[in-house]
This record gives C-alpha cells, sequence and structure tokens, in this order.
C-alpha cells in the first residue's frame, strides 16, 4: 500500500497536531493530576489518622466512664493532714508484729505539690531479724499510706540480725 503525497502530508499534520495536544495539554495536566492524587492521598492518610485518634479518645472516655466509680479521689489514696499520729501508731505497731526495734523521724516541713497535696519527708531507722524485716517492709507495702522509699541501707549484724535506714516521703491529703 503506497501512500500518495498527500496523505503523508495528512497523517504527518495529524501526528503533529496530536503530539502538540499530548505535549501542551495532557503532560501539564497529568503533572497536575499526580500532584491532586497526591493532595488526596495525604488528606486520606490524615483523616483517617483523626478518625483513629477520635475512635481512640471515644473508647478511652466510653472506658473511664465505666470505671470512673473505682477510680479512687485524693480523700481515698492519701490519708487528710493533721492525721500524722495514726500513721506512726500504725507503723509502730507493725514493728510490734515482727518484733523489730524501730525510731521514727517525720520531718517538720512539709512540700507543697499541688492545691490538695503535700510530701512530708520521713526517716525509719530499724533493727530485727532479716526474715522479720523482710515481712515487715511488705507489710508496710500494703498500707493506705502512700509511703514511697527513696534510700534503703541495710547493714548485716550478727547471724541473721540487720539493721537498716529507710528514708522517704509520705503524702497527705489536704482538704
Amino acid at each position: 500500500m503506497k501512500l500518495s503525497r498527500y496523505e503523508i502530508i495528512k497523517y504527518s499534520i495529524l501526528l503533529i497536531i496530536l503530539g502538540g495536544a499530548f505535549f501542551f495539554v495532557f503532560l501539564p495536566n497529568f503533572k497536575n493530576i499526580q500532584k491532586i492524587n497526591s493532595d488526596l492521598s495525604s488528606q486520606r492518610a490524615n483523616l483517617e489518622q483523626q478518625f483513629k485518634a477520635k475512635k481512640n479518645l471515644e473508647e478511652f472516655l466510653a472506658d473511664y466512664h465505666s470505671i470512673k466509680s473505682e477510680i479512687p479521689s485524693y480523700e481515698q489514696m492519701f490519708t487528710k493532714e493533721g492525721d500524722e499520729l495514726s500513721l506512726i501508731t500504725i507503723v509502730e505497731n507493725i514493728a510490734i508484729k515482727y518484733n523489730i526495734s524501730q525510731d521514727i523521724t517525720l520531718g517538720t516541713q512539709k512540700e507543697r505539690i499541688d492545691n490538695h497535696l503535700k510530701r512530708m519527708t520521713f526517716n525509719l531507722s530499724v533493727n530485727g531479724d532479716f526474715n522479720n524485716f523482710v515481712n515487715y517492709l511488705l507489710e508496710l507495702k500494703l498500707l493506705n499510706y502512700k509511703l514511697i522509699i527513696r534510700s534503703l541501707e541495710i547493714e548485716k549484724l550478727e547471724e541473721s540480725k540487720v539493721t537498716a535506714e529507710l528514708l522517704g516521703y509520705t503524702y497527705w491529703y489536704l482538704p
């Protein structure tokens, strides 16, 4: 099949027009389409992240409302200020229970943590049998008082006898 000169010129012009249309119309729009696609993808990812965050927040709030009554208040978690004697009495009774001799020193200054909470230092010097001392510590841990031990020094005296220094903080609720 032989093409005439007229057909060759006609097809050449058509190819030039199509190539120009491709070059001047399709390529610039293709870059815009890619940019729009990229923007939509990032917006979709952002919206999915926001949706997950909202869903997590809603789940958290639902969980919180279901256990809210079980969460203790300041009054339940901390001892009321001025109730230092009850702490000393309880710690003394625990020491007597485990045949531990002790000296208790409560700090004279209370550091204010927030509007309803103060922190006071304490020092416990104890002597006794090691096993009894361990039981004494375990029972201290179970107290309703919030005792934070920041330093514990134990020294072996005799066969199973130890002496120990406990330094820490106790927290008090301010009504």
